[in-house]
């Protein structure tokens, strides 16, 4: 199998050497053999780092998420809104007689 040697010529290992723009052989059958052996030759590259990323992530602080005393009813079914909203209503006036009632 012919090896690349840097410049523009593929050498076998009889020792002959073709150069890329002379050869009888067709241009695409040169380019996928340059391809093959060029993807062979090269070295693997870094796949993954976490250099830096704890820098950055405590730059401006980890925070907590927000806490909010109920969850948002946006995109809720607006009957089940409703009914809430006098639910809600009557919860509050109840507690109000109750706590009359005991004092």
């Amino acid at each position: 199998m012919p090896y690349w040697d840097g410049a523009a010529q593929f050498i076998s290992h009889s020792g002959c050497a073709s150069s890329l723009g002379n050869s009888p052989v067709s241009k695409a059958a040169e380019s996928s053999k340059l391809k093959t052996v060029l993807n062979v030759a090269m070295a693997k590259s870094k796949n993954h780092t976490n250099h830096n990323q704890n820098k950055k992530a405590h730059k401006n602080g980890i925070k907590r998420p927000t806490s909010f005393r109920s969850r948002s009813l946006k995109g809720v079914d607006a009957k089940f809104r409703r009914n809430a909203k006098h639910a809600l209503a009557g919860t509050i006036k109840a507690r109000k007689e109750q706590k009359e009632a005991a004092s």
